[in-house]
């Protein structure tokens, strides 16, 4: 996506699935090409009436003993996987199930397209 803003450590990003925040990584300036990255236990559902960060759609789920993978498929096509504890509510996610998904945007990172994470 496209850095939008930034202040306080923080970035926002247009993107193609929407306007996602994260921490700014060293040299991001408004204007410049970044990439968001999301680790997997950091996505959740969105609350029911909440606003989600953004969409996407149930591609299949993988039970894995201490916790569940949640394979996904955002608007745009971008693959994504979540991870959920063992404990988590999540209910029936079938394929094709359209989900509403946030995270936390201090535990997102920001980084300009030419770094390297």
């Amino acid at each position: 996506g496209i850095v939008e803003e930034g202040a306080q450590g923080m970035a926002t990003l247009d993107t193609a699935i929407g306007r996602l925040t994260g921490r700014g990584g060293a040299g991001l300036a408004r204007g410049d090409l970044a990439t968001i990255f999301v680790r997997p236990e950091a996505l959740g559902l969105c609350a029911p009436g909440a606003t989600p960060d953004f969409s996407a759609e149930v591609v299949s789920a993988a039970f894995e003993g201490n916790l569940t993978l949640v394979f996904l498929r955002a608007s745009n096509g971008q693959p994504m996987t979540m991870s959920v504890g063992r404990g988590a509510q999540i209910g029936a996610l079938a394929p094709g199930t359209p989900v509403g998904l946030t995270f936390p945007g201090a535990e997102a990172l920001v980084l300009p397209v030419r770094q390297s994470a």
